[in-house]
């Protein structure tokens, strides 16, 4: 191999693996939906109690997406929330009645994360606003 060819070789690696680390470095962010201030109480409704389970959703996304939560426990359900990009969304659910001085333990959890697109690729397209089981 003559000095011309091992120089083009070396410098076919160096490139490669110089283009490989610039394009990890500058590769975009990833996005995340995230949940938090998770709280679930009772508020007095009449002779009973009423559940009231609060939480936000925060999206890094560069489009809307669609968050599915699900809140289990003694009250479990699910609600897909729509997020606009890069914002924070307050969610309020009410539902459920107790007797008076009980409250049921109920968590929360992101179980699916939606990337609404501009255009339906393959109709028939769920937009995520169809509530499903988890």
């Amino acid at each position: 191999m003559t000095r011309l060819e091992t120089l083009l070789v070396v410098m076919a690696i160096v490139t490669g693996i110089g283009g490989f680390a610039i394009g990890f470095l500058l590769r975009p962010p990833q996005s995340t939906a995230t949940l938090a201030d998770v709280s679930f109480s009772c508020v007095p409704s009449g002779s009973t109690t009423e559940g009231v389970l609060r939480f936000n959703l925060t999206s890094t996304y560069g489009t809307d997406i669609i968050a599915s939560v699900a809140y289990l426990g003694a009250w479990t359900g699910d609600t897909n929330q729509i997020v606009h990009p890069a914002a924070t969304k307050s969610v309020r659910v009410t539902q459920g009645i107790y007797p008076v001085g009980s409250c049921p333990s109920v968590g929360a959890e992101i179980w699916r994360v939606v990337e609404l697109l501009a255009d339906c690729p393959n109709p028939p397209c769920d937009t995520g606003t169809t509530s499903v089981q988890p």
